[in-house]
């Protein structure tokens, strides 16, 4: 069986650390993007498939709640984990433009493993 394969995305290079070393840990593969935009631009390579993105909403070049749309107009097949620092409000944009799950930082790992599970 093909390992699942997540992007994460944030514009903290230490949030992204944490967060690939304990996806890795699960078993799954990883690439990492600093904002929205070079997320779009991995996400149009050839021969690049995601199951799930865990995006950060507020960033740099295009927002978390932007790259939601974006991924929900042209790769509606990949899940999509929305992650903010500044409460219910930023939640709801993420829930708005289309998010399959919303987790509040600080991230407990427990909580993003089971979100992960429960939607890959």
């Amino acid at each position: 069986m093909k390992s699942k394969s997540i992007l994460i995305v944030d514009d903290d290079q230490g949030m992204i650390d944490v967060i690939d070393k304990y996806v890795r840990s699960l078993g799954y593969q990883t690439r990492k993007a600093l904002d929205g935009l070079e997320a779009t631009k991995i996400l149009q390579e050839k021969d690049v498939e995601f199951d799930l993105i865990i995006t950060d909403l507020v960033m740099p070049n295009i927002s978390g709640p932007k790259l939601i749309k974006i991924v929900r107009e042209k790769h509606s097949q990949i899940k999509i984990i929305a992650c903010t620092g500044y409460g219910r409000d930023a939640g709801q944009y993420a829930d708005d433009a289309g998010a399959d799950a919303i987790l509040y930082k600080p991230l407990e790992m427990h909580q993003l493993e089971k979100a992960i599970k429960t939607l890959i």
